[in-house]
């Protein structure tokens, strides 16, 4: 597991952990736990919004004003409420504002790779299917269902793009590069099947927040090197060796 993703789940089991200790009254008395879950929660919320993850910005907010209710007056607040508006709303951001946290994270991606690109964009509720032979492959799918056959004989690199939708990638009949391939992924309350055969070593690089990658395989020896980069939020990533 990457440090990045250790990092977070402290934080996140950090500030359940003050979270617990303010409902049972203990470290009150000089609203140290207030502070310190309230700091750690900002901290995740102004992380999120920087990356345009607008749920996981949301959902902290709801936790800060519960710790600090009685200062604000509202000593029956419902806190499940709460987190359900926040949960709601943003996933009503992220829906207005997908194609920006699209182009986001495409630019993050071309700014270290500049290659020409295959690119296709879904955004209805269809399901599509399609095939592509070049060497940077890129899937983009919203509010629907892909399905892609990568036919590349050197395969580099791969960007897929999920929002609300499912994703499933065949590598099964290409070739990847023998200097390695980079498989990117951008996932947002969504599932990624990928289809990967088994010569394939995965070197799992991703960020996960309230989400899973599943199968992934980093194989020493006379294995293709994969890379698997990226953010999983509220989604699952699960590789099916074939």
């Amino acid at each position: 597991m990457k440090n990045h993703s250790i990092f977070w789940g402290i934080l996140v089991f950090g500030g359940g952990i003050l979270l617990l200790l303010n409902a049972l009254g203990i470290g009150t008395a000089f609203a140290l736990v207030p502070m310190l879950g309230s700091l750690l929660l900002l901290a995740i919320s102004v992380v999120s919004f920087a990356r345009l993850n607008f749920v996981t910005g949301l959902l902290p907010l709801p936790i800060i004003a519960y710790l600090w209710r009685n200062q604000l007056g509202i000593q029956d607040m419902k806190l499940w409420m709460l987190l359900l508006a926040a949960l709601l709303l943003g996933i009503g951001l992220s829906t207005i504002f997908w194609r920006a946290r699209k182009n986001r994270m495409k630019n993050c991606f071309h700014h270290h790779h500049d290659d020409d690109w295959s690119s296709e964009e879904w955004a209805s509720g269809d399901t599509v299917t399609s095939t592509d032979d070049s060497e940077n492959v890129s899937v983009d799918s919203t509010f629907g269902e892909h399905v892609k056959y990568v036919r590349s004989t050197n395969l580099k690199k791969v960007k897929i793009d999920s929002n609300f939708s499912s994703v499933k990638v065949y590598f099964d009949q290409c070739q990847a590069s023998p200097e390695g391939t980079t498989i990117f992924v951008d996932c947002n309350f969504s599932g990624i099947f990928l289809y990967i055969p088994r010569t394939w070593s995965i070197n799992n690089q991703t960020h996960v927040f309230a989400g899973s990658v599943e199968g992934a395989t980093n194989t020493p020896g006379d294995y293709t090197k994969v890379s698997l980069v990226g953010d999983v939020n509220f989604g699952s990533v699960k590789i099916i060796y074939v």
